[in-house]
């Protein structure tokens, strides 16, 4: 996947440099906080749910869902299927594989 120029940024995590990617209209659209390592975008995508009231898309929060994502098995090196992360109010969480976009919110502990 090619990053638009437009509203993707850069972040250092542990001296290795990622892009991370959030539409400007991502209040009024549903969209996911698209990541990837930097020269390896064709890798192994994190996705961050931005949608819960107890986190704000910054770099703080992007730093730390890739260390967690790391810590649990993302490997942006390798092809594979996304890996989807939520925040559910005490931590991050990683999405079961085949759940839906939004599926994860009919799950009330992701909207307390």
């Amino acid at each position: 996947m090619t990053f638009p120029q437009k509203n993707t940024r850069e972040i250092h995590v542990d001296d290795l440099l990622y892009l991370w990617h959030l539409n400007d209209d991502w209040e009024t659209r549903n969209s996911w906080i698209v990541v990837a390592r930097k020269d390896h975008e064709n890798g192994q995508m994190l996705f961050i749910d931005p949608y819960h009231h107890d986190i704000l898309p910054t770099p703080e929060m992007v730093a730390s869902a890739i260390r967690f994502s790391i810590g649990h098995g993302w490997d942006p090196l390798i092809k594979g299927q996304p890996v989807r992360l939520a925040y559910n109010g005490e931590s991050f969480e990683i999405l079961p594989e085949g759940t839906g976009d939004w599926e994860h919110h009919l799950n009330l502990k992701y909207l307390q």
